[in-house]
Order: C-alpha cells, then sequence, then structure tokens
C-alpha cells in the first residue's frame, strides 16, 4: 500500500463518518470536503518537514491538494453567490407580493 492509498483512504474514513453524522446538503458536504481536504495538506506538509523517502511524493500530493482546494473553492465561491442571488430575489419577490395584497 502506496502513501497515496493511505491518505486518501483516511480522507474518505473521515469524510463519510462526518457526513453520516448528520443530514448534510450538497453544499455543506462541499464545505466539509474543502475542510478535510485542508487537513490532509496539513498533515502532507507536516510528514514533507518530518522528512522521509518519500519527501518527493509529499511534494506532488500537496501540489495535488492545493489544485483540488483551489478548484472546490471556486465551486463554493460560485455556488455561494447562486444562492446569494436566489435569497435576494426571493426577499424582493416576497416583498412584491406584500406590498401587492396590501393595496388590494
Amino acid at each position: 500500500m502506496n502513501w497515496k492509498t493511505v491518505l486518501t483512504a483516511v480522507f474518505l474514513v473521515s469524510l463519510s463518518s462526518a457526513a453520516s453524522a448528520v443530514e448534510l446538503s450538497a453544499y455543506d458536504y462541499l464545505k466539509l470536503s474543502l475542510q478535510k481536504l485542508k487537513e490532509a495538506r496539513l498533515y502532507a506538509e507536516k510528514s514533507l518537514k518530518a522528512g522521509g523517502v518519500e519527501g518527493f511524493n509529499y511534494q506532488l500530493y500537496i501540489g495535488y491538494l492545493d489544485r483540488t482546494i483551489e478548484n472546490l473553492e471556486k465551486a463554493l465561491s460560485r455556488k455561494e453567490r447562486e444562492y446569494d442571488e436566489y435569497y435576494r430575489l426571493k426577499v424582493d419577490s416576497d416583498l412584491l407580493l406584500k406590498d401587492l395584497g396590501e393595496k388590494r
């Protein structure tokens, strides 16, 4: 078993156990995934600083995690903007309907 398999397994087990502990929306699941990826990156960084035979592999893994984290942060940012726009429109429409109801 290599280091990628071990780290990926640890990540997936911790993520699935956390997600199953509470019912999560897709957005919350993405946020939890981002948190766990950042934790995995910190672990890989500490392992790299500790040295060892697989130092180069950890550098590659950290680079992979950085790209994955960056892409996930972009996706979450887009989703947050979509939610913000949806709720802004919902509040505007609710106020408009309320205003129309009062004018009758």
